[in-house]
């Protein structure tokens, strides 16, 4: 009597080689979805210094700061930095930045256009290459600035649990003052956002 063994897979192997190549995959998922978010956070972290760097620039080159009262049509307020923001999906001829769902034209949903005068002023001395803002999937989006009598807040939004990871990209905000002691707003919703930033005293 001849030994006929089948040379493919059994059932069970071919379960046990699924099964392998499923957690595999899970975790090349997971490590790639890491590795995007830390570039991410990288590049949004890095775009807040520039910025910070392009106001100390402008301060030293122009002997003022780039608001009023030394800049009359530069109020204090809430202003987009940089372009490419979403559209409003209240009024979708206006990009919008900070809470961008929100009525467009308020120190919570500022807009290009209204920004256009602050970004104006600083290509005097310099310029920031806008990274990608136009990410609707956020709930808020930056970078933005506060521009406050005694000091600017440059905000930048990153990805993260904990106020930690604005620790990691040294972009801290670590004040009292309403809207500039970081929060973690979007955790409930599975949305774990952490705003995250630089002071300027003027």
């Amino acid at each position: 009597m001849h030994n006929t063994r089948s040379t493919g897979f059994t059932v069970v192997e071919l379960i046990v080689t699924i099964v392998v190549i499923g957690i595999l995959a899970a975790i090349v998922i997971v490590s790639y979805n890491g590795i995007q978010t830390r570039a991410t956070n990288t590049s949004r972290a890095t775009e807040a210094h520039k910025y910070a760097d392009l106001i100390s620039l402008y301060r030293s080159t122009m002997r003022k700061f780039p608001a009023s009262p030394d800049v009359p049509g530069i109020p204090p307020g809430t202003y987009c930095l940089g372009t490419g923001f979403p559209q409003s999906p209240i009024n979708s001829s206006m990009r919008t930045c900070r809470n961008w769902t929100q009525t467009p034209g308020t120190s919570e949903t500022p807009t290009e256009a209204s920004s256009a005068l602050l970004m104006q002023e600083l290509a005097k001395v310099g310029d920031v290459t806008s990274g990608n803002h136009n990410n609707p999937s956020d709930p808020v989006i930056g970078p933005y600035i506060q521009i406050h009598n005694d000091r600017v807040v440059i905000t930048t939004i990153l990805s993260g649990k904990t106020q930690a990871v604005c620790d990691e990209f040294k972009v801290k905000l670590d004040t009292t003052n309403p809207d500039d002691a970081g929060w973690d707003g979007y955790a409930a919703i599975g949305r774990p956002l952490q705003s995250c930033g630089i002071i300027i005293d003027r």
